[in-house]
């Protein structure tokens, strides 16, 4: 019997640690300004087709759940230098690695890159 519970409880921290994922992603900066924010969004998932079968009406998307804790928030833990790099920790959910990332620039402008493959990546090079 304990044998079982054993691995019962195990297989559920397995599956709790495929659900999520602490990424550590280092940010260099050489842009010339200091960048003041990071936010990190999903990629949004295409709709499933129609339930009759037929095609998704042109236009139609669908909104992805959220899978990171905070997804709208600045995640920097501090603001980042021009010329000088610091790490930050990103947590996702259910395996999803592609995210649209944005950096806020001190000047107010961002900077965006799209469906970046942050289970791929270690590093941004913002410029």
């Amino acid at each position: 019997m304990r044998r079982i519970v054993f691995v019962g409880i195990a297989m559920v921290l397995t599956a709790f640690a495929a659900r999520a994922a602490e990424l550590t992603i280092e940010v260099i900066n050489h842009s010339g300004e200091t960048i003041t924010a990071m936010m990190v969004h999903p990629v949004a998932e295409p709709m499933p087709p129609a339930a009759d079968g037929g095609e998704t009406p042109p236009g139609e998307t669908v909104e992805a759940p959220s899978t990171l804790v905070n997804a709208d928030e600045n995640i920097l833990a501090n603001a980042i230098a021009a010329g000088s790099s610091d790490s930050t920790n990103i947590t996702t959910e259910n395996e999803r690695c592609l995210h649209d990332v944005i950096f806020v620039l001190a000047s107010g402008q961002t900077i965006d890159r799209p469906d970046t493959d942050l289970c791929q990546t270690a590093g941004i090079i913002v410029e």
